[in-house]
């Protein structure tokens, strides 16, 4: 039978559940909060594709043959490997046709050559330096005042790009400095 007063016991026990599960509700949203911060701010963040592409090129001179020794490299900067799309993937070469006479513009650039250049890696690792170094033949009948030599790497998601102009005379103008990766 009901006795007036009994609900007082009751009342405090369920209070208590109550503000334990709020609390344990509370604490679950903040952790859930948190991972999804993490994945989507930190984790995507550090583990997106860097790639730094490297490039410099040179005039040799073997009489009566001319070349460019172009040394093309990357490094994965980040902290996830990156694969590469070989077919896209290529080392451009460009002669300048004509220069501006008067105003200040770009010379018109004539197309010499198109090299692969990730014959032998699909991938890069992390902090990884890869280097590839090709010497081009050029054309014996052209002679132009400056060459333009164009890096692009492409992944499964980013286009990565380099050049870099050469002027017979100079020795060697990079586009950004190769790094040497010892050995050990």
């Amino acid at each position: 039978m009901w006795q007036p007063g009994t609900e007082r016991g009751l009342n405090p026990l369920i209070k208590d559940v109550a503000d334990v599960a709020d609390h344990l509700v509370g604490i679950a949203a903040i952790l859930v909060a948190g991972l999804f911060a993490y994945f989507k701010f930190f984790k995507e963040r550090l583990y997106r594709p860097r790639l730094e592409p490297q490039i410099s090129a040179r005039l040799l001179a073997a009489s009566p043959h001319r070349f460019l020794e172009v040394v093309a490299g990357v490094k994965n900067t980040g902290l996830a490997k990156v694969d590469i799309d070989l077919t896209p993937s290529c080392l451009r070469v460009f002669g300048a046709a004509s220069l501006p006479s008067m105003m200040v513009d770009e010379p018109t650039w004539q197309h010499i050559a198109t090299l692969d250049v990730a014959d032998r890696h699909e991938w890069v690792e992390p902090q990884e330096l890869l280097r590839q170094t090709w010497l081009v033949a050029l054309p014996g009948n052209l002679e132009f005042p400056a060459y333009r030599v164009e890096f692009r790497l492409v992944g499964i998601e980013s286009e990565w790009y380099a050049e870099t102009v050469v002027v017979p005379g100079q020795t060697i103008l990079a586009a950004s400095p190769m790094e040497k990766k010892d050995a050990s």
